[in-house]
């Protein structure tokens, strides 16, 4: 993962920084096993039994908690995705607004549309909400590459073999995708040519690719389900 230096740092802002990395450190504690388990969630026991004989490779059983505890995860990376959005669509505030503010879940563009009327976008802001997806995705991305070098696997017992291959395949094209997304939003911030519409459409691509995960993970909870049922 990319690192970026932020200039004119606050107080406030080194406060608000230690305070993402604490909530970071319980998330990863709490999902860590989860991601883990995730990573080769896409084999079936047919090749489990290849692996027997490897004592440094390491074999999981998927469960459907595992996958429910993916999509926790896979929900705060688009709702992070969703502040940085919403930072970059701030305007100013009519005399008669009403005081209840939005909480949008699902990212709509339409709805809070990007203009010449926005107000500048607070750099401290946007790094504090990258700072919060970073360590996540990371995490995601070696759980790839362990997979990808081949020292862990995860195994789905009765799992559909064909199918189980081309969900992992989805699901690593994802996450490899998220982590290039969030680079770029690094990139953008570095910048001098920081703006509200480089924010903004930055923020939509991680918002989409992380849904394209998402869709993935509710095939590969079909897929666990209808092996557990066998």
């Amino acid at each position: 993962m990319k690192k970026y230096i932020l200039l004119l740092v606050s107080i406030a802002v080194i406060m608000l920084a230690k305070k993402a990395a604490v909530q970071a450190n319980e998330t990863i504690a709490n999902e860590t096993i989860a991601n883990v388990q995730n990573r080769s969630a896409l084999t079936s026991s047919k090749n489990s039994k290849n692996l027997k004989s490897s004592s440094a490779r390491e074999q999981r059983t998927l469960t459907l908690d595992d996958v429910r505890d993916t999509g926790l995860t896979l929900q705060q990376i688009k709702d992070e995705a969703v502040h940085i959005y919403m930072e970059s669509a701030r305007k100013p505030v009519a005399p008669d607004a009403d005081p209840k503010l939005p909480e949008p879940r699902v990212l709509v563009a339409k709805d809070f549309p990007i203009d010449k009327s926005c107000l500048p976008v607070r750099r401290e802001w946007i790094a504090f909400f990258v700072s919060s997806m970073e360590p996540i995705v990371h995490l995601l991305v070696e759980d790839i590459n362990a997979v990808e070098r081949d020292t862990k696997k995860l195994v789905l017992p009765n799992g559909d073999e064909a199918k189980a291959s081309e969900d992992w395949q989805e699901w690593s094209q994802a996450i490899k995708d998220l982590n290039a997304d969030l680079d770029k939003m690094t990139d953008i911030l570095n910048s001098d040519k920081m703006n509200n519409k480089s924010i903004g459409e930055q923020a939509l691509a991680i918002y989409a690719t992380a849904q394209k995960a998402e869709d993935t993970r509710v095939k590969v909870h079909k897929l666990v389900q209808a092996a557990e049922t066998r």
